[in-house]
């Protein structure tokens, strides 16, 4: 029972300084236009997209998309097929 006690004050403590240090850096950030957005935006139209997310995996990061799906997938039937096992 303490040993869970004291995770949760350092648990606390440590998200109250990790929301302390984003609140004193995001005043700090500045917007930066990407090279990319043009791009995006002619992708936009080309396909008739009205979201740009969505065009954003719809462009160059598909495969990336499709291989971390397969991963996740993958994973997923190998730790079912482990606990199937056992």
């Amino acid at each position: 029972m303490k040993r869970k006690k004291i995770f949760n004050i350092i648990l606390l403590i440590s998200l109250v300084t990790t929301g302390f240090l984003v609140y004193e850096k995001i005043e700090r950030l500045e917007y930066v236009k990407s090279q990319n957005i043009d791009f995006f935006l002619e992708l936009c139209k080309t396909i008739n997209i009205n979201n740009m997310v969505t065009s954003v995996y719809l462009g160059p990061r598909i495969f990336d998309t499709f291989l971390e799906a397969l991963v996740v997938i993958a994973t997923a039937m190998s730790l079912n097929y482990l606990w199937r096992k056992k």
